[in-house]
Formats: structure tokens, C-alpha cells, sequence
């Protein structure tokens, strides 16, 4: 589980400059460590530590520790070796022959990879697909994103999906009540459990979760697009348009409109 907690993707052994080397030429490799990023929320605990053996500083709010992440001013940098201190965006560019052989060039690592550490429910989330990410101003992509479960207390569950018979009506009437989890179908995983989510699928981890999260592509890092379980405020409002927009129960121009 080395490679998977410190973040190693495979990179060529090259003095950092510009090449363009053959499809055919078989490169030598070598495996490249990231320095973590690491996110603080009041939702985190100290679990990143204590499960995945990680060295944290003071505090019991360490939420996320990035480990793969190529958005922006999100730049993973390469702790050791020739290419020490080199960025991914920087690997990317510089290294794209040797990153994604016959698929590149591409703008960015396409991928992110994260641990979670849920000491609170998250919020209800709902990511848009290409389609309608889109029509988004400024437009975006989509977000698929994939679970799998290194820690789970008993009794902890995952949301994903709604339960049949819950419409748009009964979505809006749970949300104004405050009890939102009643319309989503939940479960109980255990460690080792890979949980596909699709953009457009509502879903949230509870808490008591160590999740390693693998995102298919990077869209709005940062962007609750969602509600918490038990309040709903004004700040909260768009969210709550938008997660109905991605669930297909109003359209991309009305909300627009309602911007």
C-alpha cells in the first residue's frame, strides 16, 4: 500500500527539458513521490494519521491529504529524485511522451487522487456530467469519482442514489423539512469495497469513513455543489439548484435565469 499512500505515479528519468522521443522506444522508469497537500475542514479528524500512518501537525481537523492533483494553482510537487520540486502541471508539459505515450499531448494530469477521513456527515452532493457542465458559465467538465473504503466504524454508511419513488416533489419537501437523507438510498460498506459515482448520481459518505478517492477528471475542486443533511440556509440556496439541475429536474437555462 506504499505507492498508494504516498501518491506515486511513473515518470522518465530524464534531465528536465522538452523531448520527443518514438512510440516505439521503450523508456526506462522510475517511480515518483509526491509531497501531500493537505486540506483542513471542520469535518476531519486525526485518521489520516493514525490508519494511513501519516505525519500531521497539530490539530483534529485534517479532512483531505491530496496526493495526485494537477488543477490551477493545486499543484503536486515531486519529492525526490532528478526531478525534485518539478510540478505535475510541469511534468505534463515538459514530460507528456513520457506520462501518456500515444494519448499525449494533454492540457493537465487528468486524474486526482485523495484520501478522505469523514468524522462528520458530508454534505449531499450531486457532480454534472460533460453534457451539462458545459453549459455552465464559465464552462466546465464533468466529474465522475470512485471510493474505496480503507476504514469504516460500525455502523457507518455511504448514500449514492435516490430511493424509488422519490421525485422532485418529494426531494424539495424533504430538503425544506431538513431531512434530506430520508429520500437516499444508503448502505453499510466494508474495508476493501470500491464504490463507483457516476456525475449526476446524489451521494455523500458518512461518518466514520477513510475513503481513498480516485476523480476522473477535475471540476470544481473547491465547490460544495450540494447541501448539508440537517440545515438549509440561504448561503446554501444555490447549491440546492444546482444539485437539482445535475439530478435532471430543471434545466441548465433556468438556472441561469436565476443567477
Amino acid at each position: 500500500m506504499g505507492d498508494l499512500v504516498h501518491g506515486n505515479i511513473m515518470a522518465g528519468a530524464c534531465r528536465r527539458r522538452p523531448i520527443n522521443i518514438p512510440e516505439a522506444r521503450v523508456l526506462l522508469l522510475y517511480p515518483i513521490r509526491f509531497e501531500p497537500m493537505y486540506r483542513r475542514y471542520l469535518w476531519g479528524g486525526r485518521r489520516l494519521a493514525t490508519v494511513l500512518g501519516k505525519s500531521l501537525g497539530d490539530g483534529d481537523d485534517f479532512a483531505e491529504s491530496w496526493e495526485v492533483v494537477d488543477h490551477g494553482a493545486d499543484q503536486s510537487r515531486v519529492a525526490a529524485g532528478p526531478l525534485r520540486g518539478n510540478t505535475l502541471r510541469e511534468l505534463v508539459s515538459d514530460r507528456g511522451q513520457e506520462l501518456f505515450g500515444r494519448h499525449a499531448p494533454q492540457p493537465q494530469f487528468p486524474l486526482l487522487f485523495k484520501f478522505l477521513d469523514a468524522q462528520q456527515n458530508l454534505s449531499v452532493q450531486v457532480h454534472p456530467d460533460n453534457q451539462q457542465a458545459a453549459k455552465l458559465d464559465p464552462p466546465d467538465l464533468g466529474k465522475s469519482e470512485a471510493w474505496i473504503i480503507l476504514h469504516a466504524e460500525p455502523g457507518s454508511v455511504i448514500y449514492a442514489g435516490l430511493k424509488r419513488g422519490f421525485d422532485r416533489a418529494a426531494l424539495e419537501r424533504e430538503v425544506d423539512r431538513n431531512t434530506t437523507a430520508l429520500c437516499l438510498h444508503r448502505f453499510e460498506p466494508k474495508v476493501g469495497d470500491c464504490i463507483f459515482i457516476p456525475a449526476g448520481t446524489v451521494h455523500a459518505l458518512g461518518a466514520g469513513l477513510v475513503v481513498a478517492v480516485l476523480l476522473a477528471i477535475v471540476f470544481g475542486l473547491d465547490l460544495a455543489v450540494g447541501f448539508p443533511f440537517h440545515r438549509v440556509s440561504k448561503v446554501m440556496d444555490i447549491g440546492c439548484v444546482v444539485c437539482a439541475a445535475a439530478l435532471g429536474y430543471i434545466s441548465w437555462m433556468t438556472l441561469k435565469e436565476q443567477k
